[in-house]
């Protein structure tokens, strides 16, 4: 275990949410990255937001950024880059840059897998040349700066935490994916999926069935010993997916465009349509109010929007106030922010 190159400080808030001071919507926004810009909707298709990606050029050459995911405390962590890539962690004011020595992934616009257990990160590694060589499984502890690399004999593309608490690590062969306890870092079984099945990403729910998008533009349910349970086509090149908490399914591939399904598999819905090729990665996060008796305290209004835009820019300073960096605020709370003294 060694040191990471740190390209940014951590960041000084790395903060617990608090069910006493905030009040969780029901439904996930979703989060994309598209042609390193970072778009937040909510979960019935209206944007919300869009910020730019700082695009990585670490390694002599601009970069995209891949998958992304959000954090327990609200950052948001995206893969960046391909041949040289950095962890790029937002915190809700400033973006700060992370990367290893070793660490790539193949130029092919869906590998490139990221997860977090807590506050560690664990990223897919492919064998590449010029340095590149090394593969496995990338971890990155954001507590105190250490990285390690596991399981050097294979390859993956894709990796996610399912909502069984185990990590789900897709290989580079068509339809192998490992299981791993995140606690031992062991393998716990290993499932082939089916070569025909061209698979580019995977998640599962609390039961471990698992779910697969593939490029063939299959969304497939199979349960724990990989055997099929139920198929929906969406869209061709299907490259991402993640199963929020509220049970839906998100989906996106090669043109840009979102959809949304849940376990059934029955039906989709499109969150973002869109031709541009450039690949879309999508994730979820649970925006959070300020809670009725911190407007009553400040003299506002209860009205809040569904996003934290405010938040994103005034999490630092309102931090202390509500224990997290994602939230929402009225449409006059920077002036109250101003003169209120809080």
């Amino acid at each position: 275990m060694k040191k990471m190159l740190a390209k940014g400080a951590l960041s000084c808030f790395v903060l617990m949410a608090s069910s006493a001071v905030a009040e969780e919507q029901a439904n996930a926004n979703i989060l994309v990255s598209n042609d390193n810009t970072l778009y937040e909707y909510t979960s019935s298709g209206e944007l919300l937001s869009q910020m730019p990606i700082p695009q990585n050029s670490s390694g002599g050459s601009a970069e995209n950024a891949r998958d992304l995911i959000a954090l327990e405390d609200g950052r948001i962590a995206v893969y960046n880059g391909t041949f040289s890539p950095e962890l790029s962690v937002y915190d809700g004011t400033q973006w700060h840059h992370f990367t290893l020595e070793g660490w790539s992934t193949a130029n092919i616009v869906s590998y490139g897998g990221i997860a977090a257990v807590g506050n560690k990160i664990y990223l897919t590694d492919s064998s590449t040349a010029n340095g590149g060589e090394a593969k496995g499984l990338v971890e990155i502890d954001l507590d105190n700066g250490t990285t390690a690399r596991y399981f050097p004999e294979n390859e993956y593309i894709d990796v996610t935490l399912g909502a069984d608490g185990l990590l789900y690590a897709l290989r580079n062969v068509y339809g192998n994916l490992d299981v791993i306890d995140p606690a031992t870092l062991g393998i716990v079984r290993s499932v082939d999926l089916g070569h025909t099945s061209e698979s580019r990403a995977v998640t599962a729910n609390a039961r471990g069935d698992i779910f697969m998008a593939s490029w063939n533009g299959d969304v497939t349910r199979y349960d724990s010993t990989g055997v099929v349970m139920a198929t929906l086509y969406i869209d061709a090149n299907l490259g991402d997916i993640e199963l929020d908490k509220t049970g839906q399914l998100i989906v996106s591939n090669w043109s840009g465009s979102v959809y949304v399904t849940d376990e059934a598999l029955l039906s989709y819905r499109a969150i973002r349509s869109d031709s541009s090729y450039h690949f879309s990665f999508a994730a979820s996060r649970a925006p959070v109010t300020v809670p009725t008796q911190l407007f009553r305290r400040i003299g506002l209004g209860t009205e809040c929007r569904s996003r934290s835009a405010y938040g994103v820019r005034l999490g630092a300073l309102f931090a202390v106030l509500i224990g997290r960096n994602s939230f929402c605020l009225p449409a006059d709370a920077v002036l109250a922010v101003g003169f209120t003294g809080v």
